[in-house]
């Protein structure tokens, strides 16, 4: 609704970015990528957690191909962004690495349902300690080279 005595709205069109390209996808972006996922299949596992305490062994292979989706979509961004945003190689290849190794977890837990609970216990917090340590170092990274880049854009020597 218009006002009589309100001002025009500026056309945004007309407004140019004075961000640069490599910070439109900002790192806060990035981390939305990595956190949202994570958080989701955290609160599975709690689910499936609590589910199987009840006796609900059924939902294991559910849970199963949950981890699998999770680990086959997210572990592959992780490692593209890694390699798109020139991540130190040495530290993307231990986060590979990390990844294979949740591959062995995901393997026990499709051959035993007796140990399921404890298995997915384990599950979560080798997500969690991931997350928290591997994930985290990548993204403060990311956001280190972008405030270089922000810092260098607008300096006045690189300006000039």
């Amino acid at each position: 609704m218009k006002f009589l005595n309100s001002e025009p709205e500026p056309n945004k069109a007309s407004k140019l970015s004075t961000t640069p390209h490599s910070l439109i996808s900002s790192s806060r972006d990035i981390r939305r990528l990595i956190d949202e996922p994570f958080l989701n299949i955290h609160r599975k596992i709690d689910r499936y957690v609590f589910d199987l305490r009840k006796g609900h062994y059924r939902k294991v292979a559910r849970c199963r191909e949950d981890l699998t989706d999770y680990a086959f979509t997210q572990f592959h961004q992780e490692e593209r962004l890694m390699l798109h945003y020139g991540y130190d190689r040495k530290w993307t290849q231990s986060h590979i690495s990390d990844h294979l190794a949740f591959w062995g977890l995901l393997d026990q837990l499709s051959h035993s349902t007796l140990n399921a609970l404890e298995t997915l216990e384990v599950v979560k917090q080798w997500l969690l300690h991931h997350h928290d340590s591997h994930d985290q170092l990548f993204l403060d990274a990311l956001q280190a080279q972008a405030r270089k880049n922000l810092r260098t854009c607008q300096s006045p020597e690189v300006a000039a």
